[in-house]
């Protein structure tokens, strides 16, 4: 006579549905990964999936679904079981969103602000040439090209090299500058300021790095 000892597990099924956690949606296409026997379902259209014949005891599930958070689900298998599985999309809510974007500058001039260090320039007209940004051949010294982008003035040059430039006005004489206080790093470069302010020379164009060109009253030039 013989005996047999034989341990029985039951076996049960495992069914749930999928859905968005904030909306409430069912979700198709989630793949549910049983990792106790390397069991994967499919969700259907409804959010639905099973399992069958799954032996009782503790097992894990994981899920996967596009644009959501993967979760693993623990479950102690003891009956025929449905859950309702909530996936959190990959987003989140931000209190304060703050962008900062630097303007990109289309053209070679700008303005001055009103106030700029102890110079007040509100209620003038001004036209900052910025050289880094000039398109074309600094080292030609060309003064059209230069001013190109400034309305109103009137420029010949005095040599080929440049290195003398006529700047006038609407209907103001451009000889020698005359019309214009020129400085170079805010000190006087004409010959004569308070008679008659010529101007003999002007720095090269590639050792510039701005050109500032303020129109107002004669008054600007003593601050």
């Amino acid at each position: 006579m013989s005996c047999i000892a034989q341990d029985t597990f039951g076996q049960y099924n495992l069914s749930g549905i999928i859905q968005d956690k904030l909306t409430g949606e069912t979700i198709a296409g989630s793949e549910i990964f049983l990792t106790i026997d390397y069991q994967s379902k499919i969700s259907d259209d409804r959010g639905f999936f099973q399992f069958v014949n799954v032996n009782e005891g503790p097992i894990r599930l994981k899920i996967f679904s596009f644009a959501y958070d993967v979760i693993d689900i623990d479950i102690n298998l003891q009956s025929d079981t449905s859950i309702l599985i909530e996936l959190v999309p990959l987003s989140e809510e931000l209190s304060e969103v703050m962008i900062r974007a630097r303007k990109a500058e289309l053209f070679s001039i700008k303005r001055l602000k009103e106030v700029e260090g102890t110079a007040i320039y509100a209620g003038k007209k001004s036209e900052v040439v910025l050289m880094e940004l000039m398109m074309g051949n600094l080292a030609n010294n060309n003064a059209r090209q230069i001013y190109a982008q400034i309305v109103g003035l009137n420029i010949y040059e005095g040599n080929s090299g440049g290195l003398q430039l006529n700047i006038g006005g609407r209907g103001l004489d451009p000889n020698r500058s005359s019309n214009f206080n020129t400085r170079q790093n805010l000190y006087d470069i004409s010959a004569d300021v308070l008679g008659y302010p010529e101007s003999y020379y002007s720095p090269p164009a590639d050792a510039i790095e701005q050109i500032q060109i303020i129109r107002g009253a004669a008054s600007l030039q003593y601050g």
